[in-house]
């Protein structure tokens, strides 16, 4: 099975390479030599990454967790999170590699060596069951984004970026220290299922293990750029280069947002598990409404599909608040919508950053009569900007439908009811895009 694996996509990368760089396709402008084999040089790097990640994922399924069972610990959730990993890295290196072509030579591939690391940490970071652990792997992972959002060295944008995403991950990775120094005190454990079950009993420090798990219910929020601590990621994504502000605002979500699960899951048992669930749903509905309504407004195209994005984001958040029956599901599958939302979100932007002089201060109206009805992206992006905008049948609807009416049925009508309002707002602000994009005429 593995071999076939392999050869399929070995025959689907010899496919892509030929059509990337046959001489029978026709390309706009002329391409010189050197060109051609930066390009080579280009799809050879992605398919050495690629099969790499594809060797993790087979040895991820072997007996490595046994030999740290303390500190990992295997579930359902956490093997489709490694499976969501793996298949949407795989998607980032085969189509993203030339949004980060664009930043440079040296940036390409000084990427490719970071994120590898990275996504060796995240398999680790999604399984881990231990606090200490989880922020062990966080804080290594941080550095690569700190070096990630400075690798520019010379642009004065991406140095404020990274001195940004320093101090606001510093403050907060010191919030979730003394979070889980409280834990401890109260619990004396660190490991997930033992805090889940003293928390089970009655405890005699109630209000000390409350405060103690409210701090790492609000570092990991802060991790996950959800409101109202999305200020600080979305004004690091903004002074960032295209390809890290796609990396940061896609692929680490799935770790942190499988561990999160993770840890409300390990609070359900504690006598202030409802507040904790109330606190995080308000988070995410705090996301959904903050995201729509400054979509409105934003004129900026990359601020645009990050306002978008958070939109998107916070159903996320309330799936995995656990205050509905089957939240992790719904949180699960919106993750997986959030994914592929960005990536075509970010695709656009690509394609109109690369015909317009690379103009950092793109705004919406760049977008106009983008696309035409001949051109093969034309439905690939109508479509996902319908799915996006709630239209049924299609996912995006599907999905808020079922939250709406978990609510409803748990008599959470106030909270359905904004959702509902919010859904139909962010409704307007994407049809208007889709006819932006497809149908107005540029000056």
């Amino acid at each position: 099975m593995k071999l076939i694996i392999h050869l399929i996509f070995t025959c689907l990368f010899l496919f892509y390479f030929i059509i990337n760089n046959s001489v029978w396709v026709s390309r706009k402008t002329p391409s010189s030599p050197y060109t051609s084999c930066l390009s080579i040089l280009r799809d050879v790097e992605t398919f050495l990454v690629v099969s790499f990640l594809i060797a993790v994922y087979q040895v991820s399924n072997e007996s490595i967790y046994f030999t740290f069972s303390n500190l990992i610990y295997v579930t359902i959730t956490s093997k489709s999170g490694e499976f969501l990993l793996f298949s949407f890295s795989v998607i980032f290196c085969v189509l993203i590699g030339r949004f980060l072509f664009i930043e440079g030579l040296t940036f390409f591939y000084d990427f490719f060596y970071y994120f590898i690391f990275f996504h060796l940490s995240a398999i680790a970071l999604i399984s881990s069951n231990n606090l200490m652990l989880f922020y062990a792997i966080a804080e290594f992972q941080m550095i690569i984004f700190y070096i990630l959002l400075g690798i520019k060295k010379k642009s004065p944008y991406s140095t404020e970026a990274s001195l940004k995403y320093f101090l606001g991950g510093s403050l907060f990775s010191g919030i979730f220290l003394l979070g889980v120094g409280l834990i401890y005190f109260t619990s004396g454990s660190v490991n997930l299922n033992e805090i889940a079950m003293i928390f089970s009993k009655e405890t005699k420090i109630f209000s000390l293990a409350f405060l103690g798990a409210l701090l790492i219910t609000i570092a990991l929020l802060f991790k996950m750029g959800a409101a109202p601590f999305h200020f600080w990621s979305i004004d690091s994504y903004e002074g960032a280069s295209i390809g890290t502000t796609i990396f940061l605002s896609t692929i680490p979500k799935i770790a942190y947002v499988l561990f999160f699960i993770k840890w409300m899951n390990a609070l359900n048992t504690s006598g202030f598990s409802e507040a904790i669930r109330v606190l995080v749903f308000l988070a995410g509905l705090a996301s959904i409404i903050i995201g729509t309504l400054s979509a409105i407004g934003e004129t900026r195209l990359k601020k645009f599909i990050l306002y978008s994005g958070l939109s998107q984001f916070g159903y996320v958040i309330c799936g995995a608040s656990q205050i509905m029956p089957h939240g992790n599901f719904y949180a699960m599958t919106f993750l997986t919508l959030y994914l592929l939302f960005s990536f075509v979100f970010w695709a656009l932007y690509y394609d109109v950053y690369s015909l317009s002089l690379k103009n950092r201060n793109m705004t919406r109206v760049n977008l106009s009569n983008f696309y035409h009805p001949y051109d093969p992206m034309f439905i690939i992006i109508f479509l996902i900007f319908l799915a996006a905008s709630n239209v049924p049948p299609l996912a995006g609807f599907a999905v808020k439908i079922n939250i709406v009416s978990d609510l409803m049925y748990n008599k959470h009508l106030f909270y359905s009811y904004l959702i509902i309002l919010t859904s139909v707002i962010s409704t307007y602000f994407y049809i208007v895009t889709i006819k932006t994009t497809l149908f107005d005429v540029s000056d």
